[in-house]
């Protein structure tokens, strides 16, 4: 009966190993960024590429070579960096291709944390939603082009997602969603972001035209958020580890129970 027991308990913590490692599998077959720590000052919201803001490399590069979405073209470059503190994410969205100062440039991005979700839109006016976000768009040179250019920059708090420092988070940036909070009459595009002049758009990932639904994210990217700095968050293969380990601890006893049965 003791046999028997141990058995189904093993079973089931296999069962149970397998229906978590499905949502972490799937999470991570998405294409993913990692955003870059904060070792010194945040960047300052304000539409400019500072100095030593945003260092290291951009974890979205829109240029010839961007695979393509049909029907949409690529403003061309454009350059995206993501960077988080222990309360919040930095964008900025480096425009460095669109050159003419349209007062319909806007930009979207959408990041969501389990049910948690928040679509942040802004516009070359400086206007954006939804509240408690900040915003500023500018058009001014960067270290990427001496020639003025639309740059869009965010600062999202991570309690709008629920999220916190070191998480893997859902993201993207489509044309469109039924979830846009301010919006134009007629005017079209969202993405990172869209030029009012060309008409291009940058989606990301590529392919993702629209977004219908919160809860289906099997064509979003992912997020991976930076621990703060007296933080240490598992890694997805490091959470392998330890259900593996747990798994050969389960398997162990189970196997030294059945040899004390077998002895008496």
């Amino acid at each position: 009966m003791i046999n028997c027991f141990l058995r189904n308990l093993l079973y089931g913590f296999l069962l149970f190993i397998l229906v978590v490692s499905i949502p972490l599998s799937a999470q991570a077959a998405r294409p993913g960024l990692t955003s870059h720590e904060i070792t010194g000052n945040a960047p300052t919201i304000d539409g400019v590429m500072g100095p030593g803001e945003y260092a290291g490399l951009p974890q979205i590069v829109f240029d010839e070579s961007s695979p393509a979405t049909q029907g949409f073209a690529y403003i061309v470059p454009t350059y995206v960096h993501f960077c988080n503190d222990q309360n919040n994410i930095y964008v900025i969205v480096d425009a460095v291709g669109d050159e003419t100062q349209d007062g319909g440039d806007e930009c979207l991005l959408i990041f969501a944390n389990g049910e948690d979700y928040i679509l942040a839109e802004g516009f070359a006016d400086g206007n954006s939603c939804p509240e408690g976000i900040t915003y500023a768009s500018g058009f001014s040179s960067s270290k990427y082009s001496a020639t003025s250019h639309r740059i869009h920059e965010w600062r999202i708090p991570l309690s709008k997602i629920n999220a916190g420092p070191g998480q893997l988070i859902d993201f993207c940036s489509p044309n469109d969603s039924k979830y846009k909070c301010l919006r134009a009459a007629g005017r079209p595009g969202g993405s990172l972001g869209y030029d009012e002049t060309t008409g291009q758009d940058n989606i990301w990932p590529p392919g993702l035209i629209s977004v219908h639904s919160m809860v289906d994210r099997t064509l979003w990217g992912t997020l991976q958020l930076q621990p703060t700095q007296h933080q240490s968050i598992p890694t997805l293969s490091e959470w392998g580890m330890i259900l593996m380990g747990l798994v050969l601890a389960c398997a162990a006893a189970w196997t030294l129970k059945r040899k004390d049965t077998v002895s008496m």
